[in-house]
């Protein structure tokens, strides 16, 4: 990151981080969240059957999505993080596109277990993407060169998925019954698929909701400030906490039915150790102010410490509630749909408030972060009063 700090600028950052922001709803339902339902069905023939139904899923998604790029221009703010974007929409089902095939080749990868493509395909994307993005700023593109990166990373690997799927593809072709696996398949899971996509719209909606309305707030310089940090927050912890969270999800879905007790123990476990790891990672954040400035070079990025030491609470619930965060696990759908619900209206709420107050930029993040904190207490409340009902029904 220090690397790219010294070849873009913030302006760069804002117009990379427009274009993730509108392409955020596209991408996350892509395949209308049959790929999410992929590794499901116990026959193959119904697993090849809900593979096709994820790619023409794809398809009609991007198809949809193509259509109304051609209008985009028109529904875009007259903002300068938007201007690239405006002047070339055809981005938005590109980046559906190639984002919704890695999901259903991961799905498939997940149902065969082999996810050896997975990661040979995700060095691929993380290599290319670097490389791309490093020209682009050597050879002065601007926010063209970031552009240029990700949409590289998104497409990289289509070859090996495509190697890797011919063939189950070719094979449901080939189905005597392929009509009639299709429709049984389609009637079964279709109404889930369809109400997972709602609750991925909202779900990204709320995660969407504060770069957009910092964009159409405050000026290119600001939201590229906080894309930038917000990326240098989120995108690192993962990598801290996938180990941990990856333990807990490969036991919840066996012990929500058979142990709720040693559920809620595994879940207080697990919460306690990413509270303790999020005390460093905090603490990095809140010193931000003295050593990103110089960490980044440039007097252009000497306000992204600052930036970052206002998403602290943020970064404190992401750590801690969002990665383990599993009413469905629990069957309760409509509790996670209502929370994001209230999330998507907590963040408007209090950015809306914050501009009615005439706070700056620093304190609308830092009351949008705190804000956020307390939505992920309530999430966590949430997962102890699902748990409890569990252990009620199993006792009962």
């Amino acid at each position: 990151m220090p690397v790219l700090t010294r070849l873009y600028q913030p302006g760069d950052f804002a117009s990379m981080a427009a274009i993730n922001t509108v392409a955020a709803i596209p991408m996350a339902i892509a395949a209308l969240r049959f790929d999410r339902l992929i590794p499901r069905p116990r026959l193959e023939a119904q697993g090849r059957a809900m593979l096709m139904l994820a790619l023409c899923a794809l398809c009609v998604v991007c198809l949809v999505t193509s259509i109304l790029a051609l209008f985009l221009p028109g529904w875009l703010p007259p903002h300068s993080s938007f201007v690239l974007l405006s002047d070339h929409p055809i981005l938005i089902p590109l980046l559906a596109l190639g984002g919704g095939i890695h999901l259903v080749a991961q799905a498939w990868f997940v149902r065969q277990g082999d996810l050896g493509p997975t990661a040979r395909i995700k060095i691929t994307q993380s290599i290319v993407g670097a490389v791309v993005t490093l020209g682009g700023g050597l050879t002065k593109l601007g926010a063209a060169g970031l552009v240029l990166g990700t949409l590289v990373s998104t497409w990289s690997g289509i070859g090996l998925i495509w190697r890797q799927l011919s063939g189950s593809v070719r094979g449901c072709l080939q189905l005597r019954r392929r009509p009639t696996y299709l429709a049984a398949t389609l009637k079964r899971y279709a109404r889930e698929a369809l109400s997972s996509s709602g609750v991925a719209i909202v779900n990204t909606a709320g995660q969407s909701a504060p770069s957009l309305w910092i964009a159409l707030h405050f000026s290119a310089t600001e939201f590229g400030l906080f894309a930038l940090m917000q990326r240098a927050a989120i995108v690192p912890m993962g990598l801290f906490t996938s180990a941990l969270t990856q333990a807990f999800w490969a036991e919840a879905a066996h012990l929500v039915r058979t142990d709720p007790r040693r559920l809620r123990h595994l879940y207080l476990v697990c919460s306690g150790r990413l509270a303790l790891l999020s005390i460093p990672v905090a603490l990095c954040c809140l010193l931000a102010p003295w050593y990103a400035g110089p960490l980044l070079g440039r007097t252009h990025w000497q306000g992204a410490g600052h930036v970052l030491a206002s998403l602290t609470p943020l970064v404190i619930g992401q750590i801690i509630v969002s990665s383990i965060l599993h009413l469905d696990v629990h069957g309760k759908h409509h509790w996670q749909l209502a929370w994001d619900v209230s999330r998507l209206g907590a963040v408007f709420g209090s950015l809306a408030l914050a501009r009615a107050l005439n706070l700056g930029f620093l304190p609308s993040l830092t009351f949008f972060s705190l804000t956020m904190l307390i939505m992920y207490a309530a999430a966590f409340a949430l997962n102890l009063l699902a748990l409890q009902g569990s252990i009620t029904r199993q006792s009962k």
